[in-house]
C-alpha cells in the first residue's frame, strides 16, 4: 500500500480536532454544578438538541450542515480495458468526501453556499502508459433564492467544478455525446466530458486529463396568472477549459436558453414541452462550432393512486454550419411505468428508444482490395465533413427497490441495452481482412445497492455492487467489469 496523500491527512485531522473539540465541550458542560437550576435546564437544552440538529449546526439565522463521507471502493477493470483482449488491470481506492453547506432563509428569500471534495486514493500503481490515478475533484457553488407572491420566483446560482478524469481506454462506442444539462435534471453533479472520450477514436489509451466547469444560471419562473399552467425561462452560460495546454481544443463556451411549459389538462395528466437552444463556440479549435435545438415534450399520467405512466421524449437539431461534422437530427423516447407494489415495495420499469449523435471522423480506405498490412498513408482519405454515424439507443430496464424498515433500503438494477450505428463501417476483421458492417454493442448491466439511514440521520452506511458486460461484433469493443463498495457517512 502506498503512502496516504498529505491533503487527506490535513482533511482528517480537521474532522478529527471537530469531533475532538465538540466530545471536550460537552464534557466540559456536564463538569457543571447541577445544584444551579438554569445549569441544568440549558445542559438539558443542549444534549436533546444535538441528535435533533443532526444534518445542520445554527450560527444564528446560518444553518452550517457539514458532512462526510469514506468509501472502499474495488474495480476488478480499473482501465476498461477490452478484457478479452487486453489484459485488465484490478485496484481498490479510498474516496474522502468532505463537504459544508451553508443557508441563509430571509422571510420568503434564501441564499446557498456550499463546497465539497472528492479524494481518490488508490491502492495500486502502475507502469501501464506510466499513468497516475490518484485526484481530487472539487465542486463548490451558491445560490440566490428570491420567492414573491403569486409563485413568481427567480433563481440565481454559480457552480465551479473542477474534475480529473484518470487514464482510461476508450473506444467508439463508449458514450454519448451529450450535454450534462437536461430541462428536467439540471447539471450533473459530476461532469464527465464525453466529448474527449469519442474524439480520441477506436479502443485507444488517453491519459489523465483535469478541466473546469464554470456555470452560472437564472431561472424565473413567471406568476401563476392560469391554475393549470405555469412558464418559467432559463438561461444557462456554461464554460470549459482543460488544464493541460495539449488539450486547449477542447476548451468551449456554450450558451442555453431553456422556455418551459407546464400544462395540466386533467387532474390526473401532467404535460411538460417547451425549447431550449444552445449555441456552442470552441477558443480554437476549428470548424466545430454548432447550435442545437431541442423540443421536449413529456407526458405523466397517474393512473391510480399507486402507479402513474410516464413518456419522456425530445426531437434535436443541431447544426454545423460549415464545419468537420454532418448535421444531425435525432430523437430521444422513453416509456416508463412507476408502482408501489406494497407499502415499501416499489417497482419502475423503463423501455427506452432514441437517436444518438456521435461525433467522429473516420478515415476511409481508397482501395478495400489491398491487404491492410500493406496500407500507407497514401492509400487513406479523410472524409472531409465527417460521418457523424449516430446510434439506435434501445434500453430496457427496472428498479426494483424494498424497504425493510425506515432506516434501511435495498434497490436492484437490472438494464439490457443495445447500441446499433446507422451507417456501415469499412473494417479489419478477425480473419485480417475489410469487413463492411453495422457496428453493434450489447451490453447486459445490473447493479445493487443498499442504504442504512440512523434515526434523526445523523450517520449512513451504503453499500454498491455493479457487473457490466458490453459484446461488441467489432474486435477490441468488448468490456467486462465488476466494481462495487462500501461506505459510511456523517451529517454532523
Amino acid at each position: 500500500m502506498s503512502g496516504t496523500n498529505p491533503r487527506i491527512h490535513g482533511c482528517l485531522v480537521g474532522i478529527i480536532c471537530f469531533i475532538i473539540v465538540g466530545l471536550g465541550s460537552i464534557k466540559g458542560i456536564m463538569a457543571v454544578e447541577m445544584e444551579d437550576a438554569s445549569a441544568k435546564e440549558r445542559i438539558l437544552d443542549i444534549l436533546e438538541s444535538i441528535p435533533q440538529s443532526a444534518g445542520h449546526i445554527n450560527l444564528g439565522p446560518i444553518e452550517i450542515s457539514p458532512s462526510f463521507k469514506l468509501t472502499g471502493l474495488y474495480d476488478d477493470n480499473v482501465f476498461d480495458s477490452a478484457s478479452r483482449r487486453i489484459r485488465a488491470h484490478n485496484d481498490m481506492a479510498l474516496i474522502y468526501e468532505p463537504k459544508i453547506s451553508l443557508a441563509l432563509p430571509v422571510r420568503n428569500h434564501s441564499f446557498a453556499f456550499d463546497y465539497g471534495m472528492k479524494i481518490f486514493d488508490y491502492q495500486g500503481r502502475y507502469e501501464l502508459h506510466n499513468t497516475e490515478q490518484d485526484h481530487v475533484n472539487r465542486n463548490w457553488g451558491g445560490s440566490a433564492d428570491f420567492n414573491f407572491a403569486n409563485g413568481f420566483n427567480i433563481k440565481l446560482a454559480d457552480r465551479v467544478q473542477t474534475t480529473t478524469m484518470p487514464g482510461r481506454f476508450t473506444r467508439r462506442s463508449n458514450a454519448q455525446i451529450t450535454d450534462p444539462v437536461d430541462i428536467e435534471d439540471g447539471i450533473a453533479v459530476e461532469p464527465v466530458d464525453d466529448e474527449i472520450l469519442e474524439t480520441f477514436g477506436f479502443n485507444t489509451f488517453t491519459t489523465r486529463r483535469t478541466f473546469t466547469t464554470n456555470e452560472a444560471s437564472i431561472t424565473i419562473d413567471l406568476p401563476d396568472f392560469f391554475n393549470k399552467i405555469d412558464f418559467s425561462l432559463t438561461y444557462i452560460n456554461r464554460d470549459i477549459s482543460y488544464k493541460e495546454f495539449t488539450r486547449r481544443e477542447q476548451d468551449r463556451n456554450s450558451n442555453l436558453f431553456i422556455g418551459k411549459v407546464q400544462i395540466k389538462p386533467l387532474p390526473k395528466i401532467n404535460i411538460t414541452t417547451g425549447f431550449s437552444y444552445d449555441s456552442r463556440r470552441y477558443d480554437v479549435r476549428e470548424g466545430a462550432d454548432s447550435t442545437l435545438k431541442r423540443v421536449p415534450f413529456n407526458i405523466l399520467w397517474r393512473f391510480t393512486v399507486k402507479s402513474h405512466f410516464f413518456l419522456n421524449s425530445a426531437y434535436n437539431w443541431r447544426n454545423y454550419g460549415s464545419g468537420i461534422y454532418a448535421d444531425f437530427h435525432g430523437f430521444e423516447a422513453k416509456l416508463g411505468y412507476r408502482f408501489n407494489i406494497t407499502r415499501r415495495d416499489l417497482l419502475t420499469l423503463k423501455v427506452e428508444r432514441s437517436l444518438v449523435e456521435q461525433q467522429f471522423q473516420q478515415e476511409r480506405i481508397v482501395d478495400l482490395t489491398i491487404p491492410p498490412s500493406q496500407i500507407d498513408q497514401t492509400d487513406i482519405i479523410s472524409p472531409g465533413r465527417g460521418d457523424n454515424n449516430p446510434q439506435h439507443w434501445t434500453q430496457i430496464g427496472f428498479d426494483y427497490t424494498h424497504q425493510f424498515s425506515r432506516n434501511i433500503s435495498l434497490t436492484f438494477s437490472p438494464v439490457w441495452q443495445r447500441r446499433k450505428f446507422r451507417d456501415r463501417d469499412f473494417l479489419i476483421g478477425e480473419d485480417g481482412t475489410f469487413i463492411s458492417t453495422h457496428r453493434e454493442i450489447d451490453t447486459i448491466q445490473f447493479e445493487l445497492a443498499g442504504r442504512y439511514t440512523a434515526p434523526r440521520g445523523w450517520l449512513f452506511g451504503e453499500f454498491f455492487y455493479k457487473y457490466q458486460d458490453r459484446d461488441s461484433n467489432i474486435p477490441g469493443g468488448d468490456l467486462v467489469k465488476n466494481s462495487g463498495g462500501i461506505s459510511i457517512g456523517l451529517n454532523f
